[in-house]
This record gives C-alpha cells, structure tokens and sequence, in this order.
C-alpha cells in the first residue's frame, strides 16, 4: 500500500501483494493467515485463477493424505520401437526405466543400455555376457544391474555415463528388483530363494527365503514400499508383505478369485498394487474387497515387465521388442507444482520447480509434453532441462522445536533431508506438511520399532518421501544422503524489461484432466517472492 501510494505501483496491483504475503505465510505454516490473505485478493478481484488455485491446492494437500484416489482411465501415450528404419535399437527390452527425460532399456540379449531421449537412441555395451535386470536410484544417479552369469550386482554411473565395477557379488542368479528412499537395493536370488536388502555401499543388510518358511514357493516380483517389502507369491496365490526393519512377514493379501495369475507388478505411492494378469487386464488391488479393473484398449499379450512411475506406467514387450508408455491418470488431483526460485538477467528468466506427488514426495521430471509457461497471463516459449539440485542435512534431536522453530531457517534452494532422531506428537500435520513441501523438505524417521511411531509423524514421513530406519543405519543414510542431488525441473524464456509494471511467472501443467499451477510475481527487475541471487 505504501508503494502504491508513493507512486511505485498501481493501485491495482495491490492483489498481486496480498498474494505474496499468502504465500510467505504458508512458507511460514500460517495456513488460517494464508487463506485470509488469498481471500482478500478474491474479494477485490473475484477472477484471478492463481488464487482460486492455491487455495484448491491447500485443500488438495489436506485432504490428499486421506482420501482414496482410484485411476480414472488409462491411455497409451508412447511406442518405443526397438526395430526402426532398418536399424535394431533393442531387441530383448528385459526392463525398463525413467530418469529424468531419459527413458532407459536394457538390452539383454545385445548386453547393452539403450538410453532414448526425444526419439534420439544411444547405446552403451555392458562389460557382461547375461545382464538380467536393472533399477535406478535417482537421487544419487545411480544405476544397478545384474550380471546373472557371474552372480554379481554393478553400478553404472547416470552422470558420468561409465561402468563402476561390482557393488556386490555372491549370488547365483541374481535379480534387482528395487531401490529404496534410503538407497537399499532389493535382490532376489532366484536359484537359492533367497531375498536380500543390501546397502548403497555393498553391505547386506538383511537376508531371508520364503522357502524356508513356507517350503516350495514360486515367486515372479517384489518391491520395496516404504518400510515395506511386497513379494508376489504365485504358488500360495498372494501378496506377501514383510517388515523392512525386521524382514520379519507382517500381512498377505490374497490374490483375486479370478482364472488368471500376475504377469508382473508394481506398488504404488498408497501401497495400492497395480498387475497386469494373464487375462490381458490391468487391474488396481486396494484390499481383499476393493479390486478394480482398469481399461484399456491394448494387445497386453507380450509385455513382461511393468514400473509405475506416475503418471506414467512404462512396459516392456519382449515378444514385439518394443517398450510401451501409457498415461494413467487418478480421479483426484495426484500432483503439486512448486516454483521454489528464479533468476534474471537483461532478457530472459529461468525458473526452477518441482512435479511431485502430492503423497510420496515422488519427482516428476520429463514432464515437457505437459507443461505450459505464462508470463503476465501470456503464453511463452520457453527451453526445458533438468539439473541436479544442491542438497543439505540436518539431523534433529529435538523434533518439537524443529517443527516449532528450525523448520524455518532451511533454505528454500535447496533439497533438504531432514532426519528425526526422536519423535513427538500433537502438531498440526496441515500446516507442516504445506511448509514442508514449500521447503523441498524430505524426513527419515530413526527407530527399531515402528509399532508405537504417532501415525500423525509416520504420514508426515511419508507423504514427503521419506521413511523409518533403524538407528544403526545412521551413518550409511547420512552418507548416502551427502551423494543426493536429485533431478529438478527447469525453464527459460525471454521476457521484455519492465520497471514498474508487477508482472507474474506461472508454471502449469496438464495432465489428464487435471490441471496443476504456481504462480509468482516480480516488480520489473525486482524479485518480490520466490526469488534467488
């Protein structure tokens, strides 16, 4: 008000004020003061769509932690031919992969990666005569695959591009099938039986069979969720479910009373299975009682493998050598968008944001055929890429105060990994959780028992990404965590110089029929809110 008076702006940019100050109240966890402050805006200018917007995503984030959010409809979005032109890009696509813009196959028969980004392919050979699987830890770009004749996991280097050798050997013919929040790998050894939970420095962690416990077992999938392991079991018809901390069975879940078996699996953000079965159909397991198809009109006949990587589901066909991407879009709102800083010079901005789910804290990157740019309410051209983001740890003994206090001193440009020494209880989940996604806030929880964590804290965890570990793992997490430096999204345009009129910047994206937004705003050449040097 002092600036419009003084001749700095117009009178009518006054909302554009009040939605700043919304917005470093939420960054603050003054949810109440936020949504006053956006309704004020509301009241002097009904029509602005941002604040409609954030208010829909403070809603969103409430309620997202609760609510059932079934898939809507899936799509095929993309076919990745491993024969082209004449030419034999893949031809055994035994797995595959996202990392960033860059889907990712393996190549079994020819012992090589094909890395394909923007219909552009790229070969690496493999140093191995029989890889058999592979998964990828974005966090610290790294790359796991088996070497099935030698019994042996390697690790390929995403952002050096190179072979580092064996991580861990030992096994008869091993499989990777998952990578944890923690950097843990999830091998199964498929001769002996056996699974193991192994560290992102080669040390097992935890060791146990299914035959030894329950005799002949015949198993064909498992992967990590949160603190959880899911095996798909085909002789006893069933989801066996273990305890990561203990590697102790907790539950099962049956599979459905259909005439059909699981081809292959993933868990998602919910620990709702996604399968595909031997009948051709996807279909979404909730509970015992909630099974639910979901349609498509696809040949699913020949695919072996499936990664839900929302909102992507990817597939690999083996029979047709081709890899399959398909859009599965939720009922609800699955997503928030956050544009955490910008930078300008004399005739461009860049911005950088994030995609996540709203409940996992899952990056979403390769998100370009969704995404729109508008400055000042005007659609721009604008360059997409990806970086990796500067990260920092803090390990907090005193979790009331952090929450009360601290949470406010992280600083808003990096990745922030938080890990919780001791728990507390009685806050307001809301508000820490909207603080912590404005922060790119992620928390690890240290305890040897889960059985007593406050349920409040144990969302809290999850819905940012994190997860419960054991105590003795502190110093392998803190290490694994010092290599992180997640990929993040990025654009830039070129805009023409203003001094005085408040201008906007606002990331959208669509997905399905959802549409997710942010929206900041500068003076000119000022930075108002959202912001960095």
């Amino acid at each position: 008000m002092k600036l419009a008076m003084e001749g700095e702006i117009y009178l009518e940019d006054i909302p554009e004020f009040w939605y700043m100050l919304s917005r470093i109240e939420l960054e603050l966890g003054m949810i109440d003061e936020a949504k006053e402050s956006l309704m004020n805006v509301l009241i002097l200018d009904p029509s602005r769509s941002e604040i409609i917007t954030l208010l829909n995503t403070i809603d969103i984030v409430k309620n997202s932690l609760t609510m059932k959010n079934n898939f809507s409809y899936a799509s095929l979005f993309k076919i990745f031919e491993g024969f082209s032109k004449g030419y034999e890009y893949f031809y055994s696509p035994v797995s595959v992969d996202l990392y960033g813009s860059t889907l990712i196959v393996l190549d079994s028969i020819n012992s090589r990666l094909v890395f394909i980004k923007k219909d552009s392919y790229n070969a690496y050979k493999l140093p191995v005569e029989k890889p058999g699987s592979f998964k990828i830890d974005p966090m610290i770009h790294a790359l796991y695959y088996s070497d099935t004749k030698e019994g042996t996991i390697r690790k390929f280097n995403l952002s050096e591009f190179k072979d580092e050798g064996v991580l861990t050997s030992g096994f008869s013919y091993p499989v990777v099938c998952d990578v944890d929040q923690a950097g843990r790998l999830l091998i199964h050894d498929i001769k002996t039986g056996k699974f193991y939970v192994i560290s992102p420095f080669g040390k097992k962690l935890i060791e146990f069979s299914l035959e030894q416990k329950y005799g002949v077992s015949f198993v064909n999938g498992a992967v990590f969720r949160f603190e959880k392991i899911y095996v798909q079991d085909l002789s006893d018809r069933s989801y066996r479910i273990f305890d990561v901390l203990s590697g102790e069975e907790t539950s099962k879940l049956p599979f459905p009373d259909i005439d059909s078996f699981p081809v292959t699996f993933d868990v998602d953000r919910h620990g709702g299975i996604i399968s595909l079965w031997s009948d051709g159909k996807f279909r979404h397991i909730i509970s015992s009682s909630e099974i639910k198809e979901i349609p498509i009109d696809f040949d699913t006949s020949g695919i072996n493998y499936l990664r839900y990587y929302p909102p992507f589901l990817l597939c690999s066909d083996i029979k047709k050598h081709k890899v399959y991407e398909f859009l599965f879009d939720k009922e609800k709102p699955d997503y928030i968008v956050s544009i955490f800083s910008y930078k300008m010079n004399q005739n461009s901005i860049t911005v950088d944001f994030l995609f996540e789910t709203l409940f996992g804290g899952l990056r979403m990157t390769g998100i370009s055929p969704f995404l729109y740019v508008y400055d000042s309410k005007g659609r721009v051209g604008f360059d997409y890429t990806e970086f990796q983001k500067e990260s920092s740890i803090m390990v907090v003994e005193n979790s009331e105060k952090f929450f009360s206090e601290m949470i406010n001193t992280l600083k808003r440009g990096n990745k922030n990994y938080v890990i919780l020494t001791d728990r507390t209880d009685g806050f307001d989940l809301t508000n820490i959780m909207i603080q912590s996604k404005l922060k790119d806030i992620t928390y690890y929880l240290l305890t040897n028992n889960t059985t007593d964590i406050d349920e409040t804290l144990l969302t809290l965890v999850h819905s940012t990404g994190g997860i419960v570990i054991k105590r003795d793992y502190m110093e392998d997490l803190k290490k694994y965590l010092s290599m992180a430096s997640p990929l993040t999204s990025r654009v830039r345009y070129n805009y023409d110089f203003s001094i005085r009129k408040i201008r906007s910047i606002s990331i959208q994206l669509n997905v399905g029929e959802h549409t997710y937004s942010d929206t900041v705003y500068y003076v000119g050449g000022l930075k108002i809110e959202g912001g960095s040097e």
